[in-house]
């Protein structure tokens, strides 16, 4: 969970900072970066628990992997125009 928080927090403080050491000037704004962040940081977070799940047959799996998917998609519907 610390793996998947503090490069999250790190990247919503200080945005701008990332884009341009990572991808260089002409990427800087747009804010998509933040949002891609917590997509993904779901995505993680949903394999985890899917593992967990698995480990420990457990049922309430289904559940938490079907929130983490809807949640998933809607912040990536946030930027783009279609979800294609």
């Amino acid at each position: 969970m610390v793996l998947c928080v503090t490069p999250t927090v790190l990247i919503a403080l200080i945005p701008e900072l990332v884009m341009e050491t990572v991808y260089g000037e002409a990427y800087v704004g747009g804010g998509v970066l933040v949002i891609l962040c917590l997509a993904m940081k779901l995505f993680g977070l949903a394999s985890l628990f899917m593992v967990f799940g698995l480990a420990t047959d457990d049922d309430l799996l289904i559940a938490i992997i079907a929130f983490f998917a809807v949640a998933e998609v809607a912040l990536m519907s946030l930027y783009n125009q279609t979800i294609e």
